[in-house]
C-alpha cells in the first residue's frame, strides 16, 4: 500500500531468549515525490495515504525450535488488517471454525491477488494450524490465534523463481486494534 516509516526498534540479541521489537507506520505523504513516481511507474499497487494512521508492531522471540511473534495492528478508525505467511512446499491447513460471519469483503481478484490461486477460506476462525512440507523430512508448522475472530485464506502464490509456487496463509480481521499471536516450529 505504500512506504512505511520506522517508529521504534529495539532488540536483545544477547539475551537468554533473543528478542526484537519494531513498530512501523504508513508514510506515503512523507516519501519523496521521485520515489512515489518510481513506485507507481514500476506498477506497485498504491493507495496514497491509506495507511498513514495505521501502526504495526511486531515482537519476536527466538527460542529454538520456535520463533514466536506477536503482530499488533492499531488505527484510530476500523480497518481490515492482514498478516501473510509464505513457505515453500505442500501445504495442509486446519482452521478451527468459530461459526460466526465476520462479513469481510472478498479478497480482490486483480493485481497481486490475481496470482493467489487454489484459494480456500474459513470465514471465521479462532485458531489455525498450517503445515508446509518443505522437503522429504523437513516440515514447518505455523500455529496462530488472535484476540478476536479472524478469517483464514490459504492457497498458492508465485515463489522465487516464479515458476515455483509456495503455500500462502492470510489471516484477516476488521478492528481498530488487533493482535495476532503466531508460533513457527
Amino acid at each position: 500500500q505504500g512506504p512505511m516509516k520506522c517508529l521504534e526498534f529495539d532488540a536483545g540479541p544477547d539475551a537468554e531468549t533473543p528478542w526484537a521489537k519494531a513498530t512501523v507506520q504508513g508514510n506515503w505523504h512523507g516519501t519523496p515525490p521521485s520515489l512515489q513516481r518510481a513506485m507507481k511507474n514500476r506498477g506497485d499497487e498504491i493507495d496514497p495515504g491509506a495507511n498513514e494512521e495505521v501502526a504495526l508492531s511486531r515482537a519476536l522471540q527466538f527460542s529454538p525450535p520456535f520463533i514466536r511473534f506477536v503482530d499488533t495492528f492499531e488505527s484510530p478508525k476500523e480497518r481490515r488488517f492482514c498478516s501473510a505467511f509464505h513457505a515453500c512446499g505442500s501445504l495442509v491447513v486446519d482452521a478451527q471454525s468459530a461459526n460466526d460471519d465476520l462479513r469481510l469483503p472478498p479478497l480482490p481478484d486483480h493485481g497481486a491477488f490475481s496470482l493467489f490461486i487454489e484459494k480456500h477460506t474459513c470465514p471465521s476462525a479462532s485458531k489455525v494450524t498450517a503445515d508446509w512440507r518443505v522437503d522429504t523430512d523437513l516440515y514447518l508448522r505455523l500455529i496462530a490465534s488472535a484476540d478476536r475472530l479472524f478469517e483464514v485464506t490459504w492457497g498458492r502464490t508465485p515463489g522465487n523463481p516464479s515458476i515455483h509456487t509456495r503455500g500462502t496463509v492470510l489471516l484477516r480481521t476488521a478492528a481498530t486494534r488487533c493482535e495476532f499471536q503466531v508460533s513457527l516450529e
